[in-house]
C-alpha cells in the first residue's frame, strides 16, 4: 500500500507542477484505477489543489469492500506517515526560498511549541525533527504535533 501512496504522490506532484489546465487530468481516472488494480488496493481518495483551488476531488474503489461501499472525496482514512513526504518537500521549498531555516529551532516558526526540557528547547532544530533525531519517540509519532494541557510535549 505504501507503494500505491508514493506513486499517487508522484502523480499528483507531476500534475500540480505542470500546466494549470484540465488537460493534465486526462487519463487520471484510468491511471489511478490501474494502480489500484495492479497493487490490489481496495480504495483511495484523491484531491489535487492548485493555487488554493481544488481542481480534482474523487474517490476510487471501496471504503468497505465487503459491503461494496464506495470511497468518496469525503472518506476518512488513517494516513499514518503519508504526510511526511509532503511536509519535508514543503519545508525544503520554503528553505530554498529562504523563508525557513532547518537549522533554526522549531519555536521560531511555532512560538507556542515547547518541549519538556530547556535542553531540548535550546538544542532541537527543524532538521532534527525531520530526521527523527530529536529524542522524541512514540508508536506513531503523531503526538509531537499536539501539546499537552500544560503546554509541554
Amino acid at each position: 500500500m505504501k507503494k500505491v501512496i508514493y506513486l499517487l504522490n508522484l502523480l499528483a506532484f507531476s500534475l500540480i507542477f505542470g500546466q494549470e489546465t484540465k488537460e493534465n487530468l486526462k487519463g487520471l481516472d484510468e491511471e489511478i484505477n490501474k494502480i489500484l488494480n495492479d497493487y490490489k488496493a481496495v480504495g483511495i481518495s484523491v484531491v489535487i489543489v492548485k493555487n488554493d483551488k481544488i481542481i480534482h476531488s474523487k474517490g476510487y474503489g471501496y471504503r468497505d469492500y465487503e459491503n461494496k461501499l464506495p470511497v468518496t472525496p469525503n472518506t476518512l482514512f488513517g494516513i499514518g506517515s503519508n504526510t511526511k513526504p509532503f511536509t519535508s518537500a514543503l519545508i525544503g521549498m520554503a528553505s530554498d526560498e529562504k523563508k525557513i531555516s532547518i537549522q533554526e529551532k522549531p519555536s521560531k516558526y511555532i512560538p507556542y511549541l515547547k518541549f519538556s526540557t530547556d535542553r531540548m528547547n535550546n538544542l532541537v532544530t527543524v532538521e532534527d525533527l525531520l530526521e527523527h533525531r530529536s529524542g522524541l519517540g512514540s508508536v506513531d509519532g503523531t503526538y509531537i504535533f499536539f501539546l499537552r494541557p500544560n503546554g509541554l510535549i
